[in-house]
């Protein structure tokens, strides 16, 4: 019994041991929000000075047109940053302040189905509290049902210069325009 009861607290350490080694954690870079999100920094924002509309054309031909807007004043929010955590069974939540530097907007026969919001990041050591605004990050917000509700904010993106594709339905309101 002594044996068995040795052997079971040798096991019982090495998973311990084993569990607290390197964990696996991994940020969650789609964000789903059933209500939608608030897209930071569009209400009030405006063509940016010098830029004009421009049609994209798609490989698999759907046109596209972008615009590229700015606050009207300065705009921070805050946005949500999840990860992962499987090694611990967790997921850990935290928001980060932002500042809005610029908006691009996709659209589809005038009606948009991503915004590509290019903000500041704001940083802080919990300690001393010292920050300031740096880093550059784009957040996607996509409109998935054609409602104008924005429930997918995404912190990747396509890789630029590749677009945003649309969803189905900005595809067939692309089609009927045509």
């Amino acid at each position: 019994m002594k044996h068995v009861s040795l052997l079971l607290f040798v096991w019982c350490g090495c998973a311990f041991v084993w569990a607290q080694g390197g964990t696996n954690v991994e940020s969650i870079t789609r964000v789903y929000r059933a209500d939608g999100w608030d897209i930071p920094g569009i209400k009030g924002s405006q063509p940016k000075r010098g830029t004009k509309p421009h049609s994209l054309q798609e490989a698999n031909g759907i046109s596209y047109q972008t615009s590229v807007l700015i606050p009207i004043q300065p705009t921070t929010a805050t946005i949500p940053v999840v990860r992962l955590d499987t090694t611990n069974r967790r997921i850990s939540y935290e928001e980060r302040r932002i500042r809005v530097e610029e908006i691009k907007a996709y659209e589809v026969n005038g009606h948009p189905y991503c915004y590509q919001v290019s903000v500041m990041l704001y940083s802080e050591n919990p300690k001393s509290h010292a920050g300031g605004w740096a880093g550059l990050l784009d957040l996607w917000y996509y409109d998935e049902s054609g409602q104008g509700n924005w429930t997918v904010m995404d912190t990747t993106g396509p890789l630029l210069p590749d677009v945003p594709l649309p969803p189905k339905w900005a595809e067939a309101q692309n089609q009927g325009g045509r």
